[in-house]
């Protein structure tokens, strides 16, 4: 594991993300490994992932795409519009 943790943070790094960040990532990763016996798990972790990769880079079509899949869930829009109000999206978004 020590071998993967190295080249999983030396990647990272290549990638312009900070080194602790990374080596925070895998530890997190490896924590919860003996648990990803399931597809089910692995589909959550990859999903959470991407969720975050997509808000942190695209966040005003992440916001866009995840109010228009919440449409019918009045409480989650209201969670998502104050989200969306703190990540500076609000105007962007009622312009839209």
């Amino acid at each position: 594991m020590a071998k993967q943790k190295k080249e999983f943070v030396e990647n990272a790094v290549a990638k312009n993300i900070e080194r602790k960040i990374a080596a925070d990532i895998f530890d997190l990763i490896e924590k919860f490994a003996p648990m990803v016996s399931t597809n089910r798990i692995v589909c959550v972790l990859c999903s959470g992932l991407s969720n975050a990769y997509l808000k942190a880079h695209y966040p005003a079509e992440y916001m866009a795409a995840t109010l228009s899949s919440e449409m019918d869930n009045t409480d989650k829009i209201v969670v998502l519009i104050d989200d969306a109000e703190n990540l500076g999206l609000l105007f962007c978004l009622l312009t839209s």
